[in-house]
């Protein structure tokens, strides 16, 4: 009876291998048939970041691998793609920079959906888990080795003296400090609330760089003034981002996190990032091109 049981799961192990190979290799192919190929090869360092920072939290934490992938490796996307946004503004006079730097944008995030999707059916579908909460060196120790792998992107994309502007670093340590002093007022923990201040002022970036290009884009010379405009939100949602992810790893330092709300909060920076997109990156639509023959 032991000896069938064993060979049943030896069975069944087997099947998942294969499924799960076979499944990883036609996602491969379909990938590299749909998307340009330097912008998928771009993915593959920042799918390596991910899956490390995940790996680390994890360990830590005692926490499953799918949980902690399922929970950032949107934010982690979406920031790497607002790094090449920011590229494409640099590089505004060089249409093929221009194209490929917001190929890139995209895929970045879309890879970074598609391995917190991916992790989520992993995860048997559950936005909670048992863990254990870290110690402060713990944190600060994943959260400078993830600060340090975001500078060095950075510095090898663009150059790290693009990467601090400061109207947007001023606008995200006062709401740091604002969302900090409300939760102490309200006896919360601030560790736990930090992915909600990093949240917001996401959220405030996003929405402070499709009003600026709104208005920028009814004066004289919309091209000449849509760089500083979209500067100054995009740079703000970038800071919101990272602080975001730094977060999640300070928010496991607390016993009274909670964990269901990384999800919705991942779907808040969703929202204001595809705002951003549709509005101010948003391609012609079917009609316009129809229109223009």
């Amino acid at each position: 009876m032991e000896i069938e049981s064993a060979k049943k799961k030896g069975s069944t192990v087997k099947l998942q291998l294969i499924l799960l190979l076979a499944g990883a290799a036609i996602l491969f192919y379909a990938l590299s048939e749909l998307l340009p190929a330097k912008a998928l090869i771009t993915s593959v360092p920042t799918s390596l970041i991910t899956l490390i920072f995940g790996f680390a939290l994890s360990k830590s934490s005692r926490i499953s691998l799918s949980f902690v992938l399922m929970i950032s490796a949107i934010p982690i996307g979406l920031l790497f793609s607002c790094m090449h946004f920011s590229m494409m503004i640099v590089a505004d006079s060089d249409p093929e920079a221009v194209s490929i730097a917001y190929a890139s944008a995209l895929t970045v995030a879309f890879v970074g959906g598609l391995i917190s999707a991916l992790s989520y059916f992993a995860n048997g579908g559950n936005e909670t888990s048992a863990y254990k909460p870290i110690t402060l060196n713990a944190a600060i120790l994943i959260t400078l080795c993830f600060l340090f792998s975001v500078f060095l992107y950075f510095e090898l994309l663009l150059g790290l003296e693009f990467l601090f502007d400061k109207l947007p670093f001023l606008l995200a340590i006062s709401l740091s400090f604002l969302g900090a002093s409300f939760a102490m007022w309200r006896g919360d923990s601030v560790p736990a609330t930090g992915p909600i201040i990093a949240t917001s002022i996401a959220v405030l970036g996003g929405t402070m760089a499709t009003i600026l290009w709104i208005l920028v884009s009814l004066g004289n010379d919309p091209r000449s003034e849509a760089g500083y405009a979209l500067g100054l939100g995009l740079w703000t949602m970038l800071y919101g981002f990272v602080l975001y992810c730094c977060t999640i790893v300070i928010s496991f330092t607390s016993t009274d996190v909670k964990l269901q709300s990384f999800t919705s909060q991942n779907w808040h920076l969703v929202e204001v990032y595809t705002f951003f997109v549709f509005l101010v990156l948003g391609p012609p639509t079917l009609m316009e091109l129809f229109a223009n023959g």
